[in-house]
Formats: structure tokens, sequence, C-alpha cells
């Protein structure tokens, strides 16, 4: 919505850099900055563990942890 014009957003860098590139989002108070960005992953103990839960988990850390540490 706020890349339409319809609102206001605060978002993660790294999900509006494109935008904030290409003009179709503007910094409303540029001299301030959010909180820190926070994932939590949440899963049962690790000796209950799928594969598919262990792969997945693998995946988003080294998906995420980049883009939290820009």
């Amino acid at each position: 919505m706020a890349e339409s014009g319809q609102g206001v957003a605060m978002l993660p860098a790294f999900i509006c850099k494109q935008g904030l590139t290409s003009g179709n989002l503007l910094r409303v108070l540029p001299s301030w900055n959010g909180s820190e960005d926070h994932v939590h992953l949440v899963y049962p103990q690790q000796r209950f563990m799928s594969p598919k839960l262990r792969a997945f988990l693998d995946l988003a850390i080294m998906e995420l942890k980049p883009k939290f540490m820009e």
C-alpha cells in the first residue's frame, strides 16, 4: 500500500531497498531509525526435529542472516 501511495510503512531495509532506489518509496523521517529487526524461529527440541525442519532452519538462517546484517 505504501508503494502505491496509500499509506506509510515501517519496513526492514532489505524489503524496501528496491522501492527506495526506484523512487517509489520515500523516507518520511530520514533522521529516525526504527528498532532492530528480529526474527524468531520456534521449533521443538532438536531430538524431535525432522530432517525437513532441519533443512528449513538451515536455509532460513543462511538466507536471513546476511539480510539482517546490512
